[in-house]
């Protein structure tokens, strides 16, 4: 079992349409106990209301929840549509051995 001692979770927008971020949660499920980071979040985050092409969201767990991440096998991450209350497409995940971040490669196709 991998352990890391990380409290970044990187999400790459890695192609497809832009999304707005009103319509737009991030799920995290870390150790068995759920979060929420917002739309206002990622908004915020972003700097903009919408998630284009290219666009990095970093959520720093320790800061917004008080949690580290261990293990990537106990962390779930879901992206949803608020609208359509659909999860939006599988991503890829792993850690990132040169800055200890958990990263998340999103390939975002939507129709």
């Amino acid at each position: 079992m991998d352990r890391c001692s990380s409290d970044i979770i990187s999400l790459r927008h890695a192609g497809g349409e832009s999304i707005d971020t009103e319509d737009l949660k991030i799920n995290v499920q870390i150790n068995g106990t759920s979060y929420v980071y917002s739309s206002s979040n990622i908004s915020e985050n972003l700097g903009k209301s919408f998630w284009e092409m290219a666009d990095v969201i970093q959520i720093n767990t320790s800061q917004e929840w008080g949690t580290g991440i261990v293990n990537e096998e106990n962390m779930d991450v879901k992206l949803i549509n608020t609208n359509s209350k659909e999860v939006l497409p599988k991503y890829r995940i792993g850690f990132l051995p040169e800055s200890s971040k958990v990263h998340l490669k999103i390939p975002l196709t939507l129709i």
